[in-house]
């Protein structure tokens, strides 16, 4: 059988990786088991960034990419529209606990995570840097252009890297994810006990954590979204928004640290 697939995520652009993965990955996967696609049945995407090329990699069926016109030129008598679940502000209607573990399983099972082995309980910092390439490119939807570090960053993230050294040790990570392959995060996701990041979209990948762990948000105050919110309640985190005056602010690392760990 042959599919074409339209993908109607929410907000955004799917070239970013929150809205990839809930407003694509998420609807796709949940579509491919529903209606039990065969892995030799094909499935037409129509290109909308690099991040597409994670579909290939993870899922076994043929993936074909095509650009805007040949997918426009492409007859299907099969023909599909995928909602996307990105929501930023509100709880998506249709998305709950139940749905979401069995999302992350999935995945899990995808990338090769072997659940029932003990997990190393991991602290991870996330460290944001200059966007891909591809978010400043012209290829880029214009609208959506940048990200990384130009958009948020926290100027001492040394210090606050430092301090988390001290206190866990060999359990601490400081970790860039740009150029990791999805697989791999996924696997350090679920090795982590505790995420510290920026708000921003590495924070969905605390979709991959084992249920009842904590996610600590540096969220500058300008920003209303609650979508990592929606996630943590819907995966059973402990999630805690330390504030951060804007965009590009320091932290009070002392502070952070005593109120993150009541030091």
């Amino acid at each position: 059988m042959k599919y074409k697939l339209h993908i109607c995520n929410k907000f955004g652009s799917i070239e970013h990786y929150y809205h990839f993965i809930m407003g694509c990955f998420y609807p796709l996967v949940e579509w491919i088991y529903q209606h039990n696609i065969k892995k030799n049945d094909i499935l037409y995407f129509k290109k909308s960034g690099f991040l597409m090329e994670i579909l290939r990699r993870i899922l076994k069926h043929k993936i074909v990419i095509l650009n805007e016109k040949e997918f426009e030129n492409i007859s299907s008598d099969n023909e599909v529209i995928l909602h996307g679940y990105d929501d930023l502000y509100k709880p998506n209607e249709g998305l709950n606990e139940y749905c979401l573990k069995v999302f992350r399983e999935r995945v899990w099972f995808m990338c090769g995570v072997c659940n029932d082995k003990p997990r190393h309980k991991e602290i991870i910092l996330v460290q944001r840097v200059p966007p891909h390439s591809f978010y400043l490119s012209e290829e880029c939807d214009q609208r959506f252009k940048g990200g990384g570090s130009e958009r948020r960053s926290i100027p001492n993230h040394e210090e606050l890297k430092t301090k988390l050294t001290e206190k866990f040790g060999n359990r601490f990570k400081n970790v860039i994810l740009d150029n990791m392959l999805f697989e791999n995060q996924v696997k350090l996701f679920y090795s982590a006990e505790m995420v510290i990041a920026q708000h921003g979209a590495s924070l969905t990948n605390v979709l991959w954590m084992v249920p009842n762990s904590k996610v600590i948000e540096i969220k500058p105050l300008s920003y209303q979204e609650q979508c990592f919110t929606f996630i943590c309640e819907f995966a059973n985190h402990q999630h805690i928004i330390f504030p951060q005056d804007y965009n590009h602010a320091p932290i009070n690392v002392n502070k952070f640290m005593n109120q993150i760990f009541n030091n």
